[in-house]
């Protein structure tokens, strides 16, 4: 059993919530880093305790495409290959289609033997994602039968269901596929989801998400008896944002992700989900799903439209809630720790046009700001193993010939199909020497409001300390990293991301502005003044004296089994959990984390009241005026003589101006850090 001992100084970071504390000024703001100690956190089986750029750092693209000059340009920015779509097994052949015959299977398995035997030889056994493109169809299949449940921009008259009596001979199509693959000598995919976003095209069955679940858990069993190799996962969802009632995720002919883990958690080993914020500002007539002029946003900025009422953002707490509670429900589904999760897709969805041309860079600027905050987001979650941007090396020759999203685009296509390149190669670049294993850290004099819009990564690799930071609101933000008493060699360096002048007026207008983007961290910084513009991303470089940190630390999550609690404006209508702890040591610091939505912004004033055991503390939620469809972790220290091993309880309600104020508890967890520990020399 872990035993919770003393702890050192820098211990777990206060994120994005803390107890109240009296409104900073932006010089009072100090990020506190240790490169002496480093961090690991822990959730069940899962770990993360470096910036490990096979996890992060990828492509949308198939292992093994591409030629040798391109594979080289992605490896000098420390880019790999992580995600694809196929096999694609629609045509016109009827019934012997559908009894498991498909002319296209021989020619797509040699195709993918032959991509995945050339990534081998390029990058050695490497993690990969694959999602199913299409079935054979029957009659019935061209016939939608509901609405599909993704934004309409994601929709393009897709009917990919497959029916019911037809799940067998589908299913053996892909057996086949993959029998196909090893027989031409190909190694076969690491992961594969059943279909590409199914709640954007599997809306043409009689009951679409359970046909769809009842054919994933199907085709779970199936593939894995055949090829164990090959893990399965799922739901690869398009649009998973809950909504503050979480209708989303409970509704009965919706709850795409809900009934996944409920039905088909047990039979799958990782957990596929697509992460996309929805863009008010840069998004126009001219693309499918076009929001009316009502609905558009006069900021480009996204926090600002996080603050105007934008519901489909998850950028600022969101994404961590919504994680923490796919945790806690297949742990209570399934009494174990929860899956992997694979980000197998995240962006900015919504600029206009959706397929390109994009009119200026400062559209890929938005875009990267996106991409930006979900990576470091997704870098603090122990489970989540793997994560794909949408950008592609090439936009395809044949479907978004012109999209924004890729390193290379072909804007003058289909008349000319030759490419040119964007500044996402630079935006990659920008973080081509990120890496190492995370150190210790945590802000003090920042308010809540104030941490939801900025983010933090500090890694040292032997004796070069990175500290990652991007500050999302349009304003200037000034700020103190404070190193203690690390021993540094030389001047601390800084490399900037940011938009450099005047904003274009309108996202089909040039502007003037540019997008800076440093390759290396050139510019000399004073640790005490760092200034980061509106929603700028920098790096700090320190040289550090030693060659390698002198202890380690550890920080477990520990989650309730309970979800989705309804919190009310009484003692009588409070959520009320139970998580179970380890023995904790009298000197160990521990937060509660609780995951509270609203579909309505809170009154100002509103408190959290939280009862943990015998203990009691209170928050003010200050930090949703003006927004909807409010989801966010918020946090909470908690003294460790108010915990106990074994059975804890946990119970919170609200006290509000608003009489019948209600709101719900997603998920509530408690992390724990125990002792720095001397790390001993192999």
């Amino acid at each position: 059993m872990m035993k919770f001992e003393r702890l050192s100084v820098m211990v777990l970071a206060l994120l994005l919530f803390a107890a109240p504390m009296r409104s900073a000024s932006a010089q009072d703001i100090t990020l506190h880093v240790n490169p002496d100690i480093l961090l690991e956190q822990k959730a069940g089986p899962h770990s993360v305790a470096d910036v490990d750029r096979e996890r992060y750092f990828r492509t949308y693209h198939i292992p093994g495409m591409f030629n040798d000059e391109l594979v080289a340009e992605l490896k000098a920015l420390g880019v790999s290959p992580a995600r694809g779509t196929g096999p694609y097994l629609k045509g016109p052949g009827g019934d012997k289609y559908r009894a498991g015959y498909s002319e296209m299977l021989d020619r797509q398995s040699k195709n993918f033997a032959k991509l995945y035997k050339r990534a081998e030889a390029r990058y050695g056994e490497i993690e990969h994602a694959i999602a199913g493109g299409n079935y054979p169809e029957s009659e019935r299949s061209t016939k939608r039968t509901s609405e599909a449940q993704a934004d309409d921009t994601m929709i393009r008259g897709n009917r990919k269901g497959v029916q019911p009596e037809d799940f067998e001979s589908a299913i053996d199509l892909i057996n086949q596929w993959l029998a196909g693959i090893r027989k031409h000598g190909g190694p076969l995919p690491t992961y594969f989801s059943a279909l590409n976003e199914p709640d954007a095209n599997w809306d043409n069955t009689p009951v679409p998400v359970q046909d769809f679940l009842d054919f994933s858990r199907m085709l779970a069993i199936e593939v894995k008896s055949q090829f164990p190799e090959v893990k399965i996962a799922g739901p690869c969802t398009a649009w998973g944002h809950p909504l503050g009632d979480w209708r989303r995720w409970a509704a009965d002919n919706s709850g795409w992700e809900k009934k996944y883990i409920e039905q088909v958690g047990d039979v799958s080993d990782a957990y596929d989900f697509h992460i996309y914020t929805k863009e008010y500002w840069a998004h126009g007539s001219m693309d499918p799903g076009a929001e009316p002029p009502a609905n558009k946003l006069d900021s480009p900025n996204m926090h600002d439209q996080f603050k105007q009422g934008n519901i489909y953002v998850w950028d600022f707490g969101k994404a961590e809630a919504y994680l923490d509670l796919v945790y806690a429900h297949h742990q209570a589904t399934w009494g174990e720790p929860s899956l992997p999760v694979l980000i197998t897709e995240f962006g900015r969805q919504g600029i206009t046009p959706q397929l390109g041309p994009w009119a200026s860079e400062y559209l890929h600027h938005l875009y990267g700001n996106t991409i930006t905050r979900l990576w470091m987001t997704f870098m603090d979650r122990p489970e989540v193993d793997l994560t794909v941007p949408f950008i592609l090396p090439e936009s395809d020759r044949g479907y978004g010939m012109q999209r924004g999203q890729a390193l290379y685009t072909r804007p003058n296509a289909p008349d000319d199909l030759s490419t040119e390149p964007t500044r996402f190669i630079d935006f990659y670049g920008f973080f081509k020497n990120l890496k190492g294993e995370r150190v210790v850290s945590r802000w003090e004099g920042i308010t809540p409001a104030e941490s939801l819009g900025l983010f933090q990564i500090a890694a040292r690799d032997k004796d070069q300390l990175w500290v990652l930071l991007h500050n999302a609101p349009a304003k200037q933000t000034t700020l103190n990293l404070d190193l203690g008493a690390t021993e540094t060699v030389g001047e601390a360096r800084i490399a900037r991301m940011k938009w450099v002048g005047e904003a274009p007026g309108h996202f089909t207008q040039v502007g003037e502005g540019h997008w800076q983007i440093d390759q290396e961290a050139r510019e000399s910084v004073s640790l005490s003044n760092i200034q980061l513009g509106p929603a700028e991303t920098v790096i700090v470089q320190v040289g550090l004296a030693t060659s390698q940190a002198s202890r380690s630390q550890a920080v477990y999550r520990f989650y309730a089994n309970a979800t989705l609690q309804p919190l009310g404006n009484q003692a009588d209508r409070a959520a009320r959990f139970e998580i179970d702890l380890p023995e904790v040591g009298a000197d160990s610091q521990a937060h509660l984390v609780a995951s509270i939505s609203s579909p309505t912004s809170f009154k100002p004033g509103t408190q959290l009241e939280a009862w943990i055991n015998d203990y009691q503390s209170s928050i003010t939620l200050d930090l949703s005026e003006g927004s909807r469809d409010v989801i966010a972790p918020i946090r909470l220290a908690i003294p460790a003589g108010a915990l106990q091993e074994g059975r804890n309880s946990v119970r919170l309600h609200l006290d509000s101006p608003e009489v019948n104020a209600m709101a719900k508890v997603a998920v509530v967890r408690i992390d724990l850090a125990d002792s720095s520990q001397v790390m001993v020399a192999e």
